[in-house]
């Protein structure tokens, strides 16, 4: 596997080289932060080892900067390593979306099993998806090509397969445009499941509305799929959450989050914080219940979140083929 190693100290950096080596990994070194994440971003490793205290930027800095490239780096599991034996700081790390923490001195035969230990779940992961987007192309009769690495991380491979899987089901569709004439069931049953799209449209009287409970729906399968709440998801849960309660002019309180998702109370706080420091949340006392706090969108973000609602509510009707009119000729 691939590791990328964040140390300032050479010595500590070398002595972790030698004992994964032993596994036949192969090493990049890193001196700090910034020389850690270019490195991140040109290898793409299966696994960050990251020291907490470095110049020019911190391990909790470096995490932050790599988990905000994207999902093809928040898969990636992220080691720290700290001379703080404090246990409170250990607990908010791995809170905060590590996947480890290792106190100095290392116990190199531990790190050595736990980084083998998080790398043979990544393939874990990569192989139940593997099986999940195969029964997916067999439900609906495709044969997509692809070619699954169990042993890169996960999205640019989930990428390319969804992208196989796309042009095949554009070429059925193109095929079932020109057969309609000739096969009324099938055509049939694409008018039912038209009037099917829009009779729940109508039901939730608010495209808007409709579009976020849609994402919350997908956000809980997904969690399904990795049997985690993961940072990403958790962020994408609470913003979702937060707009239905407004698009349906219901109040939200802080504690109604605590039981709508099996994320630790501590967890729910540190990820909504996040989000009411970078203006994308807001919470503050109701009016008929002072003693409850209740969440909205901010202003400035909510202008922008309903621009991208609308945005995408035009790109999935486009992409719906019973939503296009059928020539009637």
């Amino acid at each position: 596997m691939n590791i990328v190693v964040a140390e300032d100290d050479a010595g500590i950096r070398q002595l972790i080289r030698k004992a994964l080596e032993k596994d036949g990994h192969n090493i990049s070194e890193a001196r700090d932060g910034i020389q850690g994440l270019a490195l991140v971003r040109a290898k793409k490793p299966n696994l960050i080892i990251c020291d907490q205290k470095m110049p020019n930027m911190t391990g909790d800095r470096m995490l932050t900067s790599v988990r905000d490239l994207g999902l093809d780096y928040q898969v990636i599991p992220f080691l720290f390593l700290s001379a703080n034996s404090d246990e409170t700081a250990k607990i908010e790390r791995l809170n905060g979306g590590a996947d480890g923490v290792f106190i100095k001195p290392l116990n190199f035969p531990l790190l050595r099993a736990h980084v083998n230990a998080c790398l043979a779940n990544s393939r874990r992961h990569s192989q139940f998806f593997e099986q999940k987007l195969e029964t997916i192309s067999k439900l609906i009769s495709l044969d997509p090509q692809h070619s699954f690495d169990h042993f890169a991380p996960l999205g640019d491979n989930v990428d390319q397969y969804l992208g196989s899987i796309r042009a095949s089901i554009e070429k059925v569709l193109a095929l079932n445009e020109l057969v309609s004439v000739q096969q009324p069931q099938q055509a049939q049953q694409a008018h039912a499941a038209a009037l099917h799209f829009n009779s729940s449209r109508k039901e939730a009287n608010n495209q808007p509305l409709a579009y976020v409970r849609f994402c919350l729906g997908q956000l809980e399968r997904r969690r399904d799929l990795v049997t985690a709440s993961n940072s990403e998801s958790l962020t994408w849960w609470l913003i979702f959450t937060v707009a239905e309660a407004q698009l349906a002019d219901e109040a939200l309180f802080v504690s109604d989050l605590y039981f709508s998702t099996p994320s630790a109370k501590t967890t729910i706080n540190s990820r909504m914080n996040l989000l009411i420091e970078k203006d994308i949340l807001m919470k503050h006392d109701h009016p008929s219940d002072g003693r409850r706090q209740q969440l909205k969108l901010s202003p400035g973000f909510q202008h922008t979140f309903d621009r991208h609602i609308l945005d995408s509510i035009k790109i999935l009707e486009g992409f719906l083929p019973f939503s296009r009119p059928r020539n009637q000729n």
